[in-house]
């Protein structure tokens, strides 16, 4: 194999492994372009908690302690 034969060869790789990354970043884009992200979620949520009465605190349930636990000891 000569010189140049080797330079078009290796030219025809680089050029494969660019397109395959491309197709594999393509790919994965649309397969996860109507999925809601987490952080979206997280956000609607904070969204939400920060409309509500700071007044009023949600009740706690059972595996949850006071805000001042550590006073009462």
């Amino acid at each position: 194999m000569s010189p140049p034969d080797a330079l078009a060869i290796s030219m025809l790789a680089i050029l494969l492994v660019a397109i395959g990354t491309l197709m594999t970043i393509f790919h994965s884009l649309r397969k996860n372009a109507g999925k809601v992200d987490e952080i979206e979620e997280l956000m609607s949520e904070v969204e939400q908690w920060e409309k509500t009465p700071s007044g009023k605190a949600a009740p706690l349930q059972e595996w949850e302690k006071d805000a001042d636990w550590w006073k009462n000891s």
